[in-house]
């Protein structure tokens, strides 16, 4: 195909989700069918039957069994595939394997579900805290300061035999004169470009699933759980430095499943991996988007790192857990705050992706399965739908009709002058409830008055400042982006009160 394509046109749609491994196991019907409930929901928007739909899976994709009486027993495959392959397995391709001795005959996969599979990897995990514990083989902690158990991925072990589609190896391979870990990727830590520009065929994404699992110290491709700074000469981290850099996609997205900000009252930030935009800033490279699981809430940061506001934040561990929902503190207790903070439904993101925006909707249910048996089936609500746009994009009110949050990239040149987003009225008088973010400029072109308000909650939801189950927060003190902002010759902008009139110095486009 040759052309190019419309910078607007959505190119791309993937699913996100995490934390979703119960394989109908839950002490209420609610719980057991949670996860199923929610990869129905989310594959009516992200179909395995459409090649190029693709799914980011955030960890934690197993939990049982617990019939051993803790949940770090190794599990089946008959629990791999009523954990993830009845649900995701239409994007997973699961080829024959023999880990443990290479040089012998193949063996089925006994990991695939006796549903229709992928011909080609479409799923694309990063390994959390309840998949290590899922592994059979574990030597003890060289340490006292390790956990009990150092947890391995030799031979034809769960993991990795769930996901040998990945086609990785299962370690990073060692340094030959000092037998620790290169700088190389493996079946924990790699990237993958799963979409590309159709009428170009340059990468669209570029996906970098790390591992941060303190399990990952143990094995040396991590260096320390106390500091950031102190990993990113890890082999690990060098490794992401080198792909980053290499990197020509449009966006560049990073996974992982313990997230470096959060919340929460269940599990706080993971401090030592506060480094993705340590790592974008060393090579001079944007990373758009970090996800993150683990958590089992829904929560979107802006502005917490040295990233200058280019990067977005997403923790969503709310994929069908059967373990309990996970409250926050309260917004007066803690800094940083998410801007959007959801707790008590279960959920997943879909994500539409074009040379110029990329659109993450989160979509959240009490009940997702309708294990209640309500008439009107279960129901949805779109509690977060997120913008990005690259620098030089121009947008209709239309294009921005339902969303809660945008943020406006730009980059400032040599001459001082910065570019962002210009929203075109079409002549409307109109009012917008939106909050902006972001370093990038913002124009307001084509007429009228544009009144730009705080996003509310959705209808029917209240906010919730003390971070208590079930809750919704959206953050109210809104300033917008900190870029110029500016408004053509026949057109007034209200951005959160502050008056814009129109300006002389910008005349209006011609009509046409």
């Amino acid at each position: 195909m040759s052309g190019n394509s419309s910078p607007l046109a959505p190119l791309v749609t993937f699913g996100v989700v995490g934390d979703y491994g119960s394989g109908g196991i839950g002490s209420t019907n609610v719980i057991a069918q949670a996860a199923t409930g929610v990869a129905t929901a989310m594959k009516s928007f992200v179909s395995p039957s459409i090649p190029s739909n693709f799914v980011v899976s955030l960890g934690d994709q197993i939990y049982p069994p617990w019939s051993k009486g803790c949940e770090n027993g190794a599990a089946t495959a008959a629990e791999y595939i009523a954990a993830i392959g009845n649900l995701y397995g239409g994007f997973i391709f699961y080829p024959p394997v023999n880990y443990d001795d290479p040089s012998a005959p193949v063996s089925p996969n006994p990991y695939a579900p006796d549903t229709p599979t992928s011909s080609t990897m479409r799923l694309f995990p990063v390994i959390g805290d309840h998949d290590w514990w899922k592994q059979n083989q574990t030597i003890p902690a060289r340490s006292s300061g390790d956990s009990p158990e150092i947890y391995l991925m030799k031979g034809n072990d769960n993991y990795q035999v769930n996901f040998a589609g990945l086609n990785l190896p299962l370690d990073p391979q060692l340094d030959p004169q000092l037998g620790t870990p290169d700088y190389t990727p493996c079946i924990r830590y790699y990237t993958v470009q799963p979409a590309a520009d159709p009428a170009t065929n340059t990468p669209l994404i570029q996906l970098f699933a790390l591992s941060n699992d303190q399990n990952e110290v143990a094995l040396g491709t991590l260096f320390t759980k106390d500091s950031s700074s102190d990993n990113l000469l890890s082999p690990q981290i060098q490794w992401f430095t080198g792909a980053l850099s290499d990197s020509q996609a449009v966006w560049n997205i990073v996974s992982m499943h313990q997230p470096p900000y959060s919340s929460s009252n269940d599990h706080g930030p993971t401090t030592y991996f506060q480094l993705v935009d340590l790592v974008a800033n060393t090579v001079g490279k944007t990373v758009d988007l970090v996800l993150a699981g683990h958590i089992h809430s829904y929560e979107r940061f802006q502005n917490v790192d040295q990233s200058n506001g280019l990067t977005t934040y997403i923790v969503n561990g709310t994929g069908g857990t059967l373990e309990g929902f996970a409250s926050f503190k309260s917004v007066t207790d803690t800094s940083p705050i998410g801007q959007v903070r959801v707790t008590g439904y279960y959920g997943f993101q879909v994500a539409t992706v074009s040379l110029q925006t990329l659109t993450l909707a989160f979509y959240g249910s009490t009940d997702p399965a309708n294990a209640s048996q309500a008439p009107s089936g279960p129901s949805w609500t779109a509690f977060d739908v997120f913008m990005i746009v690259k620098p030089n994009t121009t947008l209709t009110l239309g294009d921005m009709a339902g969303l809660t949050g945008l943020l406006i990239q730009g980059v400032t040149d040599s001459s001082g002058a910065t570019s962002g987003l210009t929203i075109d009225t079409g002549g409307q008088t109109a009012t917008l409830p939106l909050n902006l973010y972001g370093p990038g400029s913002l124009t307001v072109t084509g007429g009228g008055t544009l009144t730009v308000t705080a996003a509310p909650v959705p209808t029917g939801f209240k906010q919730n400042t003390d971070g208590s189950i079930p809750s919704v927060y959206y953050e109210q003190t809104q300033t917008g982006p900190t870029g110029p902002i500016a408004t053509d010759s026949q057109t007034t902008l209200v951005l959160y009160g502050t008056n814009y009139p129109p300006s002389a110095e910008n005349p209006a486009a011609p009509a046409g």
